[in-house]
C-alpha cells in the first residue's frame, strides 16, 4: 500500500506528514472492506502498527504509530534506547479521553486489559 501508492510523498517532509496521516486510515478502510466481504474477520480483533522512515538527505527519522506498538531508537550517545513514541493504551487517562471524544468507549475486559469499543456495540 505505502510504496505502491505514495513513492513521491516520502521525498518531501510535508508530503510525508500528509502521507502518514492518510496511510493509517487507508489501511483501516481496506481492513473494514475485507471484513465486510468475508475475506477476514476483524470484528473482534485489534491491531497495532509502527512505521519509521529515515530520510538520508536530512538525517531525520519520522515515526507514525497506532496502538501500543512502540518505537525506540538506539543512539551512540546513550547505552539505552530512547523512546520515540508513547503507547496508545486505553488505560492511560489522555488516551481514554481521546477515544471517548471520538465516540468510542473504554471498558475493562474482566481479566487484565482495557478494551476499546464502538458505542452501541458490545
Amino acid at each position: 500500500l505505502i510504496l505502491n501508492e505514495s513513492k513521491d510523498a516520502i521525498s518531501e517532509e510535508r508530503g510525508l506528514d500528509r502521507a502518514l496521516r492518510a496511510w493509517f486510515p487507508a489501511v483501516q478502510q481496506r481492513l473494514e472492506a475485507a471484513t465486510k466481504s468475508g475475506e477476514v474477520d476483524a470484528a473482534c480483533s485489534g491491531s497495532t502498527a509502527t512505521l519509521c522512515i529515515h530520510c538520508h538527505m536530512t538525517d531525520t527519522v519520522t515515526a507514525a504509530w497506532v496502538g501500543d506498538s512502540r518505537a525506540v531508537i538506539a543512539l551512540p550517545s546513550t547505552p539505552k534506547g530512547v523512546e520515540m513514541t508513547t503507547d496508545h493504551r486505553p488505560d492511560r487517562p489522555e488516551e481514554k479521553a481521546r477515544i471517548e471524544k471520538s465516540g468510542g468507549r473504554v471498558g475493562f475486559d474482566g481479566h487484565c486489559s482495557y478494551r476499546v469499543y464502538v458505542k452501541g456495540q458490545s
